[in-house]
């Protein structure tokens, strides 16, 4: 989905300054990037050419292809249409672009990143009950480690289709979740998929300077006008406050949902997901913002 505000049309060829907002997803980047999309000079997309980065990132995540491919993959969409846009500034809030952030920063030495942050068990819990059988169901991740299996012994399997639900990784060789992934169920690997993408942003954040990046939890963004401002402040936009208007509405627009975990489920997201939920400092009683 793609939502434009361009007030000083570009040169075609100039190429726009890229800014990705990297998340585990049902994190809030799509209010968020409606925000930026009111915004002078921004032009933005929500994971944008989804059927082509999510694939080839989730392969790339599985060492099912090399970084040269990705590389090519990474230039032919992320950079012509960066190259092409009108405006001085290219968002896309992807977590399609978590698992590849190294290769994004090595293509555009001038992109910049943010790491959006919600409470994991709200990720968690969002992700089971809406996405459903779009998100880790047993079908979709059987075909995909039957094509990961197929491709390490070189037995020419045909992948499985470019559809969402094909593509959200599965760890092997010498992960440490490898062996204990094949017996969770479906919300322990929704669980996995929340800490395992944010470990992976956190750990290629460490290897770019600081100045081109940033992290923001949405609790923040959405309850205090200074921590937008602040946001606003890294991507050099001014004022923040219309956008912080436009997130309130959004929140009061949405009817927050009642599906707390239960107590059999805390136990598997704690067992998954507590080291993860401490050092994020989600240790308060959850409290529902948007019904996503």
């Amino acid at each position: 989905m793609t939502n434009s505000a361009r007030s000083r049309p570009r040169q075609c060829g100039n190429s726009a300054a890229p800014v990705f907002i990297v998340s585990s997803g049902n994190s809030g980047a799509r209010v968020l990037e409606d925000a930026f999309s009111h915004c002078p000079d921004v032009t933005t997309h929500h994971e944008y050419m989804v059927n082509i980065i999510q694939p080839m990132a989730v392969r790339y995540w599985m060492h099912l292809t090399d970084r040269s491919e990705a590389l090519k993959v990474l230039g032919a969409t992320y950079g012509a249409a960066i190259k092409y846009a009108e405006t001085p500034i290219w968002i896309d809030a992807s977590s399609k672009a978590s698992w590849v952030i190294n290769l994004l920063t090595e293509l555009f030495p001038n992109a910049r990143v943010i790491h959006l942050v919600r409470d994991g068990r709200e990720v968690v819990s969002s992700c089971f009950h809406n996405l459903g059988a779009e998100c880790y169901d047993d079908r979709s991740m059987t075909a995909l480690a039957k094509y990961a299996e197929g491709n390490r012994t070189h037995s020419g399997l045909t992948p499985p289709p470019p559809e969402e639900k094909y593509w959200w990784p599965i760890p092997g060789g010498h992960h440490p979740d490898a062996a204990a992934f094949k017996s969770w169920d479906h919300f322990e690997r929704i669980a996995f998929h929340w800490t395992e993408i944010n470990r992976t942003i956190i750990r290629s954040l460490d290897n770019i300077p600081d100045s081109k990046h940033t992290r923001v939890h949405l609790e923040d963004l959405v309850s205090q006008p200074a921590s937008l401002q602040s946001l606003f402040d890294f991507m050099e936009l001014g004022p923040a406050d219309q956008a912080f208007e436009i997130l309130r509405d959004t929140i009061n627009a949405n009817q927050p949902q009642s599906n707390l975990l239960t107590d059999k489920e805390q136990v598997k997201f704690d067992a998954i997901a507590g080291p993860m939920m401490i050092q994020f400092g989600y240790q308060e009683e959850r409290k529902h913002l948007v019904n996503y």
